[in-house]
């Protein structure tokens, strides 16, 4: 079977939650909280990363079938690769042996392989040389008889049956090297892959930091933080306030936050006790 992995060495929940400055030294009693939320989080976005994949993927062996003379003309095998690639066993989530969460968006197994489209010849029109099927293609292609269509479509039965399309391999690695015609050259749709594989776990990477940032922010922060506005110059500011260790009121303007050091740090106004802006204020928000 041939799988596809992202070098992405930390791509999981502890190691996003450290590049985060989370550990169970920094946050002893939520950790646990946090690691159990940052993994189905990586989970969850990595699946919608692996059904895009699928249906890309799909897409991408249609447009290198049209490029291949027999699968152009004898559209059938499209729809017989796209509804094998359809089979739900193909999309997955799994871990490596370094823990690194990983897209599976193809099965080439349950495609199946040219040991499997033998059988499969075998059991429809197993006799014949090459230049015997070289004759039936070539009456079809004339409109002579349609002896070839009858045996592919058959093929494809059988195939579909078992949501198979063996022939993917004879399109990623050509058929040069076999008893088979017409010739076609390679088209390489499967490992040409390995780019839009990791361009989008590096995508689905950035998106779990951003989405465990937010989970982050609330448990840290939030939690202690009352809604509130203030009225600055006709200017309404949605925020947050706080009473500081010193006693002194705090507001945060909303979207102000950022993350600096594996803290989180704001911008807003030091309050009188009665909630009007004394000056501007910056610094770290509350844990």
């Amino acid at each position: 079977m041939i799988e596809f992995k992202h070098r992405i060495m930390d791509f999981n929940p502890i190691g996003l939650l450290n590049r985060m400055g989370v550990n169970s030294i920094t946050y002893p009693f939520r950790y646990r909280f946090f690691v159990g939320e940052a993994a189905i989080i990586i989970e969850t976005r990595v699946r919608l990363s692996a059904v895009f994949l699928n249906k890309l993927l799909q897409t991408e062996f249609e447009k290198d079938m049209y490029l291949i003379a027999e699968y152009a003309k004898f559209t059938r095998y499209m729809s017989t690769l796209k509804l094998a690639l359809s089979n739900p066993k193909h999309v997955g989530v799994y871990w490596d042996k370094k823990n690194n969460v990983q897209a599976r968006f193809v099965n080439t197994d349950l495609l199946g392989d040219l040991n499997d489209l033998s059988e499969i010849q075998k059991m429809v029109h197993p006799g014949g040389t090459l230049a015997h099927w070289i004759s039936i293609y070539n009456a079809w292609l004339a409109g002579r008889n349609n002896l070839y269509a009858t045996i592919i479509n058959k093929r494809l039965d059988i195939m579909e049956s078992q949501s198979m399309a063996p022939f993917w391999e004879l399109i990623d690695d050509g058929n040069d090297r076999y008893n088979a015609w017409p010739k076609h050259r390679a088209q390489h749709t499967l490992k040409s892959f390995r780019f839009v594989y990791n361009r989008e776990m590096l995508t689905a990477y950035f998106e779990c930091m951003r989405l465990i940032e937010l989970i982050i922010f609330a448990g840290r922060g939030f939690r202690t933080l009352t809604a509130s506005t203030v009225e600055k110059d006709n200017v309404v500011y949605p925020g947050y306030e706080w009473t500081s260790r010193s006693g002194r009121k705090i507001f945060v303007i909303s979207g102000s936050e950022k993350l600096v050091g594996g803290k989180y740090v704001g911008k807003g106004f030091f309050l009188s006790p009665k909630g009007l802006i004394l000056k501007r204020w910056s610094g770290w928000l509350p844990r």
